[in-house]
């Protein structure tokens, strides 16, 4: 997949409400998995309720979301867990556009 794009692009896109999936997101810090390392996370589609339906309804973790974020960028767990802080942040930003809408 070519479309490999900054967070600041995603943020622009998302203010512009022209973000397309799929897209890559470019990550500040990659992440070594074995002898693989990823510098990108592909967003493949827009979250759906199904993403979510496992969150509670209030009073949520932060860790809650690592499901969702997997489910969306269709990586296991074990990706999720190995974000940097600031690349997590990032994809929590651009999941919260879509629960906030």
């Amino acid at each position: 997949m070519s479309n490999t794009i900054s967070f600041k692009d995603a943020q622009a896109f998302i203010s512009e409400g022209s973000l397309d999936f799929p897209f890559n997101l470019k990550l500040k810090k990659p992440i070594v998995l074995g002898s693989e390392t990823k510098d990108y996370v592909s967003f493949n589609n827009e979250p759906t309720a199904g993403d979510i339906s496992s969150l509670p309804v209030s009073d949520y973790k932060f860790g809650d979301f690592f499901p969702v974020l997997s489910k969306v960028i269709g990586e296991p767990i074990v990706v999720v867990n190995k974000l940097s802080i600031g690349d997590m942040k990032n994809c929590m930003e651009i999941l919260n556009h879509f629960l906030v809408d």
